[in-house]
């Protein structure tokens, strides 16, 4: 017994049905069945994993080491079991993290409706000019349906909200920025008159509050297809990586032009890494359906090496697919929260590019209500290789007793250059990993 034990079955008795409780307040049970027997001795073999292994040469952030240093490390195992040490190792990766930001289906923010609030929208692109500098901010997409009622003939209010929302990202002064954070609007269903027809007009407001004319001049706009801006495109670099990013305007039909126009956009930045993003790709799910303009594009962009994202809302929840075409692999992902409460309560999706860890890590965050999504579709990690290179095994010592050094030399390596590694240590039923020094 002691204090706060709640049960104890010892299984001790070694004979009858009766199993005695030894905690304070005795709760004794029966076994019941058949087909059981008393053995002599616990059957339980209960392996403990090795302790976390005790860096000892050289020190963390040495400097002036030989190319070929000796590396050295204490390991432990609570059970005195012999251990098995691997040395992982690898040049340090300098290029930062960046982000990404996504802002789905703002359209009832604009419009003031199904409880959505034109602070909503305010709040997201504030928060993007809040945390530019600490989270790397490169770059925004709006996903489409930026508005609910279009090119609605007369009243301008909805696109005045997402003007003075989106002209936040836009200040020089408060993001540093002599362009602001570059961004593309896509062009939505509801962004065009009548709703959901491509050949219909986008000139009396998606083209005057964010047509070519707003763009010019700035550094990250690329062009346009057409006489307008409904299918553009836009280039930007971070840690050291360049990318485009090409709007298709919503078109379930999928105009044969316009893919040509981004295939050849593709084909002429060969060393720029490609991103496509619709109002529509993708269905809900793990894997989410292609919808008719998702399965156009990707058919007629996937031969490009350099393609590699999708993005899309339109459909409310969230989704996400992976396709692979002559070894190239493209992530195409959804995120609608128009069906949520008040409209998305500001919901947007934060994608951080991690060049050391070749990740893209996926979150979903409202700077309205300062909370985070974590289940399995709001929150996840896409492996991408971004140049960083992997971990790759330096040596392997077996026969370590707990307590002991073991050792490698890591030869091979050139002056001038910082690296980075670290050990697992195993006792064959349990691995434990180290730090990275």
């Amino acid at each position: 017994s002691a204090t706060n034990l709640v049960a104890r079955w010892g299984l001790n008795e070694g004979t009858g049905t009766a199993v005695n409780d030894s905690a304070g307040t005795p709760q004794n049970g029966t076994i019941t069945g058949t087909g059981y027997a008393w053995a002599d001795g616990s059957p339980f073999d209960i392996n403990l994993a090795p302790g976390q292994p005790t860096l000892s040469a050289p020190g963390n952030g040495a400097v002036d080491q030989s190319t070929s240093p000796t590396l050295d490390v204490v390991v432990t195992d609570p059970d005195g079991d012999p251990m098995t040490v691997t040395f992982w190792g690898r040049p340090k990766t300098t290029a930062p993290d960046f982000t990404y930001v996504a802002l789905p289906d703002t359209q009832y923010y604009s419009s003031s409706l199904n409880g959505g609030l034109p602070a909503m929208f305010d709040a997201q692109t504030q928060w993007i000019v809040d945390n530019r500098v600490s989270r790397n901010i490169a770059f925004v997409s709006q996903l489409g349906d930026c508005v609910e009622h279009g090119d609605n003939g007369g009243n301008p209010v909805e696109w005045e909200v997402a003007d003075d929302a989106i002209s936040l990202i836009e200040n020089p002064v408060t993001t540093g920025l002599p362009d602001g954070v570059p961004y593309g609007i896509a062009v939505g269903n509801h962004d065009q008159s009548p709703i959901g027809t491509p050949d219909g007009a986008t000139t009396v407001f998606y083209n005057q509050y964010f047509g070519e004319s707003r763009f010019l001049g700035r550094d990250y706009y690329g062009g346009h297809y057409g006489s307008n801006n409904d299918n553009h495109y836009q280039l930007f670099s971070a840690s050291g990586m360049d990318f485009i990013v090409i709007n298709f305007e919503y078109d379930t039909t999928a105009d044969a032009a316009i893919l040509d126009w981004a295939d050849a956009l593709l084909k002429a930045y060969p060393n720029r890494r490609g991103i496509a993003v619709s109002h529509w790709f993708i269905n809900t799910g793990n894997p989410g359906s292609f919808g008719a303009q998702g399965q156009a594009v990707y058919d007629a962009l996937k031969d490009n090496p350099n393609f590699f994202l999708m993005l899309s809302g339109h459909v409310p929840g969230e989704g996400r697919r992976q396709d692979t075409f002559a070894g190239t692999t493209v992530n195409s992902l959804l995120s609608d929260y128009q069906g949520r409460t008040n409209g998305g309560n500001g919901l947007l999706r934060i994608l951080t590019f991690k060049p050391s860890l070749n990740q893209i890590q996926v979150q979903t965050y409202s700077p309205w209500t300062s909370s985070y999504e974590t289940d399995a579709d709001s929150q996840f990690t896409l492996s991408y290789g971004m140049g960083g290179a992997g971990f790759t095994q330096i040596a392997q010592v077996s026969g370590i007793a707990s307590g002991q050094h073991a050792t490698t030399a890591w030869s091979g390596l050139d002056p001038g250059v910082e690296y980075e590694w670290y050990v697992t240590a195993g006792d064959g039923g349990a691995t434990t990993t180290g730090s990275t020094w």
